[in-house]
């Protein structure tokens, strides 16, 4: 999915409304963490709300199910593969796709 600065669809979050403790909690606090990952699976703007959030590293608390941690990491592996992708690319001369 394409990121888009558009956020209406923010209008359809299952989180709006909800008390904003639960979707920033502390990084301890695994009780609350797995509550707001429970709310964003139902979500059906939740690939959206995560998009938005890989876009955005300066955002904390849960966004579209994951956590800061969880974004982090997500970053990292496309990094990786991306790096990997253009190594192929020079060794074969081929685009990937």
């Amino acid at each position: 999915m394409r990121y888009d600065n558009d956020l209406d669809w923010q209008d359809e979050a299952l989180c709006r409304g909800l008390s904003v403790e639960i979707f920033f909690p502390r990084e301890d606090d695994e009780d609350t963490q797995a509550l707001a990952k429970a709310i964003c699976d139902h979500c059906p703007v939740r690939v959206k709300c995560a998009i938005y959030a890989l876009h955005n590293p300066e955002l904390e608390g849960i966004w579209g199910g994951l956590t800061e941690k969880d974004r982090r990491k997500k970053k990292r592996n496309r990094n990786q593969q991306a790096r990997r992708d253009r190594v192929r690319e020079q060794n074969t001369g081929m685009l990937v796709p």
